[in-house]
């Protein structure tokens, strides 16, 4: 028959196998996040327009630009903003080309800028070779590189737990 004392050894003791197999979890999961890195929303299927035409950003949704065509070339579009208040600009175009969405409606999307940081209320995107474009809603998740840190963190956190609870519960000879 066994003691209370015993039963509890073999739950810590089990708490240590279960945070070495977190280890391993953790330490995979976090090279899948930073070797993948940040991944860019594609936009919905109601939201292509035409190249030359407004697409009109709801507030909080301004995010990447993303366009397709047959003969694009990202670096010679063009795409600028318009505010509420009649300001306007041009948008970030350092990330065009740089990443492309196959799972819209419209084909392959390339990407061709980001009007998250911006009073944008009205896009209007064209040249380039441009025929359709869209702007998707910003990504809420944490960066990548962030959330690869916090999986190493909580894998060292396992493994400081593992070695605790399994050497203090090894049996002792007599």
């Amino acid at each position: 028959m066994t003691t209370t004392s015993e039963r509890l050894r073999r739950v810590f003791r089990m708490s240590g196998y279960t945070a070495a197999a977190s280890v391993a979890v953790c330490l995979v999961a976090a090279g899948v996040v930073l070797t993948r890195g940040d991944v860019v929303p594609a936009p919905t299927a109601s939201a292509w327009v035409g190249a030359g035409q407004a697409v009109h950003v709801a507030l909080g949704s301004r995010g990447p630009v993303w366009g397709v065509g047959a003969r694009l070339d990202p670096e010679a579009v063009r795409c600028e903003w318009t505010s509420r208040h009649g300001e306007s600009g041009t948008l970030d175009m350092g990330a065009a080309g740089a990443r492309t969405s196959e799972g819209t409606s419209e084909g392959t999307a390339v990407l061709l800028g980001d009007a998250e940081g911006t009073e944008a209320h009205t896009v209007v995107c064209s040249g380039g070779g441009l025929e359709r474009f869209a702007v998707a809603a910003p990504t809420t998740a944490p960066p990548a590189a962030a959330l690869g840190v916090g999986f190493i963190a909580f894998a060292v956190v396992a493994a400081v737990w593992a070695v605790v609870s399994l050497r203090s519960t090894r049996r002792r000879s007599s």
